[in-house]
């Protein structure tokens, strides 16, 4: 029973969490359908779903590592390759806004985007997976206070 509880005390404040972060398009769609013009606000739509598309090839999907070595038990902390992470996941952001820069013309073309902001994409992209990545850590460190505040900032 004790179990059952702590299961659902800890189910129900992640569901809040994740809540508040896929509810702030929701509140902002609004005021930024007020303020853009319909050219605008697709290129704000197609900067965040490039950049949705880009995070899991930046982040190398560690979150999902870390999440693996929690479930198989591992006695080896996972924090302590979080370094070592960020600059893999750092280098190959790199080598993607290298190629970017070096097509920009015709990435820019297929995207429908300023090529002269392309280097955006692949930097909130990046902060992306490095926000994923820390959440997992706070998620199975079971720092609550931390999750939820990252995510409130995030939002």
């Amino acid at each position: 029973m004790r179990n059952a509880l702590h299961f659902f005390r800890h189910g129900i404040f992640y569901s809040f969490a994740v809540g508040i972060e896929s509810l702030a398009p929701f509140l902002l769609a609004p005021l930024l359908t007020r303020y853009l013009s319909i050219y605008e606000y697709g290129l704000w739509a197609i900067f965040q779903s490039a950049a949705a598309l880009l995070r899991p090839l930046l982040g190398l999907t560690f979150d999902d590592y870390v999440r693996m070595r929690y479930y198989q038990h591992a006695e080896v902390k996972v924090i302590h390759y979080l370094p070592s992470m960020m600059l893999v996941s750092a280098a190959v952001a790199s080598v993607v806004g290298a190629l970017f820069f070096a097509f920009n013309g015709v990435v820019g073309d297929f995207l429908q985007f300023p090529a002269s902001w392309l280097w955006a994409i692949v930097a909130v992209a990046w902060l992306y997976a490095m926000f994923y990545l820390l959440l997992a850590f706070f998620q199975f460190d079971e720092r609550h206070k931390g999750f939820a505040i990252t995510h409130f900032i995030q939002a």
